[in-house]
């Protein structure tokens, strides 16, 4: 870390890559734990509701509770992210 009070984080190269990276490590957490949901329903393709189901059930992802609006019609879950 870089504790220099001279040095300009703007500048830094090394935030973007390591935002970069983190964004990477949540993706794949999150695709894994909706994966999970698909299998538990005997499927082979992730589905909306899986990732839904990875929201409300895991407890990792329940900061996305108030971010995603689940709105349900005949067939289809449209979830879409709430702009507060």
């Amino acid at each position: 870390m870089k504790a220099d009070e001279e040095v300009d984080v703007t500048k830094s190269t090394d935030v973007p890559i390591t935002l970069a990276k983190v964004c990477e490590f949540f993706i794949q957490e999150f695709t894994i734990r909706s994966w999970l949901h698909t299998e538990e329903s005997s499927r082979g393709t992730l589905q909306s509701d899986d990732v839904v189901n990875a929201i409300s059930h895991e407890e990792v992802l329940d900061f996305l509770v108030d971010v995603v609006l689940v709105i349900f019609s005949d067939s289809v879950n449209i979830f879409l992210l709430c702009c507060h």
